[in-house]
């Protein structure tokens, strides 16, 4: 679990401060919100890739949790970085490592951005299934798919771009004929549904760029 430190914002403050700072978004079609937030997430990129706990990416699996896979589908790595929990918030911050203190802001304004469309949509959920960190590079892709699933009922899925890549690395949507750019603080937020099937396109095929995103689900 991820612990943070006393001193930046509450993440459980996160649906309250949209009463004084709304968190605009643009629908780039129905039901499909883009938030931005200029957060630093190459702070992050460089403390997942100097963190010994996390620089030994895994290969990243499709399916449902008790049948997860490795497929030609998907061709990139993947972490988990796990639930926030917020347990000492007495904590001196210099007892925290430089991946938690990059990803603490982040997690916050994400957080500010699930709670603004969940509230847009009077949508009640349970639970979040929690962050996976995603490295896509050297053309690797994430083919045409859906989130939702009989074994794995989510409601809303977040993608969130912790770097800007021109060379690729879009998330497209397949009925809705419209896709998302990969660039740093763009937070996307969609339904899980079939309706909403999604693809990676492939990233630094010709120059050699690497995505790093992360993706939560939420049911």
């Amino acid at each position: 679990m991820v612990k943070f430190p006393k001193g930046f914002e509450h993440p459980f403050l996160a649906r309250s401060s949209l009463d004084d700072e709304p968190f605009p978004h643009v629908e780039i079609a129905p039901f499909l919100h883009v938030y931005h937030y200029p957060f630093d997430g190459q702070k992050m990129v460089d403390a997942l890739e100097a963190d010994g706990a996390l620089s030994n990416w895994d290969q990243a699996k499709v399916g449902p949790p008790e049948v997860t896979r490795v497929d030609k589908h998907r061709d990139s790595r993947a972490k988990s970085f796990g639930n926030t929990e917020i347990d000492n918030l007495e904590a001196d911050i210099d007892t925290y490592t430089e991946l938690q203190k990059a990803a603490y802001p982040i997690l916050y304004h994400a957080e500010r951005a699930i709670w603004a469309y969940r509230l847009h949509y009077d949508l009640h959920l349970r639970d979040c299934q929690g962050w996976t960190v995603n490295k896509y590079g050297h053309g690797g892709q994430y083919k045409s798919h859906v989130d939702h699933g009989t074994a794995d009922p989510r409601v809303i899925s977040c993608v969130l771009y912790l770097n800007t890549v021109e060379d690729g690395g879009k998330t497209c949507f397949t009925y809705q004929n419209v896709s998302s750019d990969c660039i740093a603080g763009n937070i996307l937020v969609f339904p899980s549904s079939y309706i909403y099937s999604h693809a990676s396109e492939p990233t630094g095929f010709n120059s050699g760029e690497v995505k790093y995103s992360m993706a939560a689900f939420f049911i």
